[in-house]
């Protein structure tokens, strides 16, 4: 995208395109965490601004905005085509673009007449921040909408849940899209998890099985992640575990989050400064950035605080050697001494002097690196020492893991000198949620939170939480854990160094799991758990909707998991050490942590005590439950027993009606059985007679049209002997009237003897008749010529 969304030029020195970044808060926070001010540069990024800030007009300069495609950031983009204040324009839109906007977005450019200035416009789905390479947030900004208090408040309406559904299913779709790849879901029933997967499974299999749209197409080959196998996909409520994100943590990146309050992988620190003329001490802030650029945040990150400090220490002294070497150097060589015989040791110790400029940078990069880890720690132990999060975090920890106690909790809420009230409540908190706690406990309790000034509202609504959702069940979750105490800090005491770390435990964490940890190894490995048995098991490959789990239980080697409500740095260490733990003997598990939002034990309380209050205020006094919990238990088994009883006539009765059914079936398929046979002989009966019909149609058929046939012939032979005989008839009559010519003719030739048959008399007539005409002509003739001589006497 940053490339003008064209491959990255593979030539070294290639020089870039200069060009501008444009983003709005969104946009800035998924890129923060990714990429620095310097690596933009390199990229040929000379300037990056605000979509909303006042921007002048730079010609000549292609510009890359970056954005959520609402109605706002849309109205601003279409003034800056307006305003031409840019020569070409890349729109890379953080989420899909609708068509309408689209169209609006058009009109604006063709109002502007700048339509051939806009060369791209993408949607690129990134629509989450990723802030590790296995770690990702859909939020930070606007993170309210997504909250634990706006999914768990008691007046959300339908819509309203509807709305934040949308905006996680939509962020979620993101992260899927980039990885692309479309995985197996698994998910608790009836909490918003349950929600998330069914509407991220809808989302899914209708871009699957959308053969014009499908993002999916390539995903065999697109990336390499998960090219063999797809991944799992775990979606979890926050309600799972409400211990784990208000526990007092002792790793750095898990500190960090919550005494320092770190966000976007950027924290604020206060440094002293020195003294102020009235004699007070001057403190400023700094901003740094933890990412994985830093070498030792990478390698320390999930390591215990008092293992961090003194990896600073180490750190610092192999700095100091390095130092005290190019000292030495430059002493030997002269370098200090500005005479020709340092020059002369100069060219005798080239090699040297190559060896320590070269390592110069890097002396550098490391002192930089020292200082600040240095500047953090430090902030981390003034909470430490000022709080006393070391004795919270051993209590919390032998609390969850079912230990014996050294101090009392009560005791430690009640002295004045131990941590804040914010402190005292979540210790309060998760002894509540991890024992038994009878009313007389937790009215003890109460008070003991109001005399140290804590609000109320947070125990408030976990105590209603965990009377209405499985949460005790977290109780034997946390088994396997615990601390111990070592050596104090050794190092750090016996030599000098900046840290004074007395009066702080040197714990040491027993290595577990916790229930989310838990639950993802059980659906991993496909391991039969009463905890995850009744698990949704969702496909969005498959055609046809099926939520129950396949006879054969796969096991996976890539998850995703996902955290509905808020995550934290607790769990994510917890997984990563998991997946250390598992790796290794050619396995190669990889394991994904994500959450709506990321949230430190302070903004949780903030969220608890909302929903404490509107709890407060929703349920009048009359609805707290007055009956001894024992009472309810005694009535529970009475009305547990007379269920059963009931349960087991309805199934003697159920019983007697199924081998009646039975029977009734089997005598059933026997009627049936003759039937289809009777059906069938029936069925070849009728076939014959239908075609014995046929046959004999076809006969009557064919013996009609020979009868017509032989009626025609017998009229037309009919007709003809009609004619015969009238031509017979004439005949006679003519014989009858020429008879008398026959017989004179017979007499001539009897008589005369001239004549030897009646043809010769015939002969004669006609020879006879031609001589009288022959005759006859003549005559004409010499009548003719004497009348012509007579005509011509008279004229002479």
């Amino acid at each position: 995208m940053l490339n003008l969304n064209q491959p990255e030029p593979r030539l070294e020195g290639a020089v870039p395109t200069w060009k501008i970044l444009v983003y709005d808060r969104l946009g800035q926070d998924i890129i923060s965490p990714l990429i620095s001010v310097k690596e933009l540069r390199e990229l040929g990024i000379t300037l990056h601004m605000q979509l909303h800030s006042d921007r002048d007009s730079i010609p000549e300069v292609p510009a890359i905005y970056f954005c959520a495609p609402t109605d706002e950031n849309l109205g601003r983009i279409g003034q800056d085509l307006q305003n031409g204040l840019y020569d070409v324009y890349h729109l890379n839109f953080i989420s899909p673009i609708s068509r309408q906007r689209m169209e609006d977005l058009a009109a604006a450019a063709l109002l502007g007449g700048v339509v051939a200035s806009i060369h791209k416009v993408f949607d690129q789905y990134l629509n989450f921040i990723t802030l590790e390479d296995d770690l990702f947030v859909l939020r930070h900004q606007n993170s309210d909408v997504i909250s634990y208090h706006a999914i768990n408040r008691g007046d959300v309406k339908d819509s309203e849940m509807e709305s934040v559904m949308d905006i996680i299913v939509d962020c979620l779709f993101s992260v899927f899209v980039t990885l692309g790849t479309v995985p197996i879901i698994r998910c608790p029933r009836g909490n918003a998890a349950e929600m998330v997967a069914k509407m991220i499974d809808k989302k899914l299999r209708e871009n699957v099985w959308d053969a014009r749209n499908n993002l999916f197409e390539g995903e065999a080959s697109a990336t390499g992640h998960y090219s063999f196998q797809r991944p799992l996909l775990i979606v979890l409520d926050r309600n799972v575990d409400m211990a784990t994100p208000l526990h007092h943590t002792w790793t750095y990146q898990a500190l960090a989050h919550d005494v320092l309050e770190m966000t976007l992988n950027r924290l604020v620190v206060e440094e002293s400064v020195g003294r102020s003329p009235a004699g007070g001490t001057r403190s400023k802030t700094r901003a740094y950035e933890l990412d994985n650029r830093d070498r030792f945040w990478c390698q320390h990150k999930g390591s215990p605080f008092p293992r961090v400090a003194e990896a600073i220490q180490e750190e610092l002294e192999q700095y100091r050697t390095f130092e005290e070497d190019v000292k030495k150097l430059k002493s030997s060589m002269g370098i200090d001494n500005d005479n020709e015989m340092a020059l002369s040791m100069v060219s005798n110790n080239t090699a040297r002097l190559t060896s320590a400029v070269n390592s110069l940078p890097q002396l550098l990069e490391m002192k930089r690196l020292i200082d600040m880890h240095t500047s953090v720690a430090t902030g981390i132990l003034n909470a430490i020492k000022s709080r006393r999060l070391d004795t919270f975090f051993e209590l919390e920890e032998k609390i969850m893991s079912k230990q014996t106690l050294d101090r009392s909790v009560f005791e430690t809420i009640g002295d004045p000198d131990c941590g804040t009230a914010e402190d005292k409540l979540r210790l309060a908190i998760i002894y509540f949620i991890c024992t038994n706690m009878s009313d007389a406990e937790y009215g003890k309790l109460e008070a003991a939170l109001t005399a140290a000034g804590c609000d109320l509202n947070p125990l408030i609504y976990v105590k209603r939480l965990r009377n209405y959702t499985r949460i005790a069940e977290i109780q034997s979750s946390y088994e396997g854990g615990g601390t111990k105490t070592v050596s104090m800090f050794s190092k750090l005491m016996n030599q000098g160094s900046s840290f004074v770390m007395e009066g702080v435990k040197n714990l040491v964490v027993k290595k577990h799991n916790l229930p989310v940890t838990k639950i993802v190894d059980e659906l991993m490995e496909s391991k039969q758990s009463s905890r995850t048995e009744d698990y949704l098991y969702l496909d969005p490959k498959q055609l046809k909707h099926n939520e129950q789990m396949p006879k054969n239980r796969p096991t996976f080697q890539d998850v995703i998991v996902f955290v509905v409500g808020g995550g934290n740095y607790i769990e994510y260490q917890n997984l990563v050490d998991y997946v250390k733990q598992r790796s290794g003997a050619g396995v190669n598990k990889r394991v994904i942590y994500g959450s709506t939002t990321f949230i430190n034990a302070k903004q949780l309380l903030r969220q608890l005590s909302l929903l404490g209050q509107e709890a407060h205020s929703k349920y009048p006094e009359w609805d707290k439950a007055r009956v001894c919990p024992a009472t309810e238990v005694i009535r529970a088994r009475r009305e547990l027993t007379q269920v059963e009883e009931i349960l087991k006539e309805k199934r003697a009765e159920q019983e007697i009606k199924r081998k009646y059914m039975d029977e009734q079936w089997e005598e059933a398929r026997k009627q049936q059985l003759q039937l289809r046979q009777s059906f069938v002989k029936f069925n070849t009966l009728v076939k014959e007679n239908v075609e014995k019909r046929e046959r004999a149609e076809q006969k009557i058929k064919e013996e009609n049209e020979r009868q017509e046939k032989y009626k025609r012939e017998i009229e037309e032979l009919e007709q003809k002997l009609r004619y015969m005989r009238d031509v017979r008839d004439k005949m006679q009559r003519y014989v009858g009237e020429y008879r008398k010519y026959q017989n004179y003719l017979d007499r001539v030739v009897n008589e005369t003897n001239e004549f030897q048959s009646i043809n010769e008399i015939f002969n004669r007539y006609e020879t006879l008749v031609e001589a009288r005409q022959a005759l006859s002509d003549h005559q004409d003739r010499n009548l003719q010529m004497l009348e012509d001589k007579g005509t011509e006497i008279v004229l002479f």
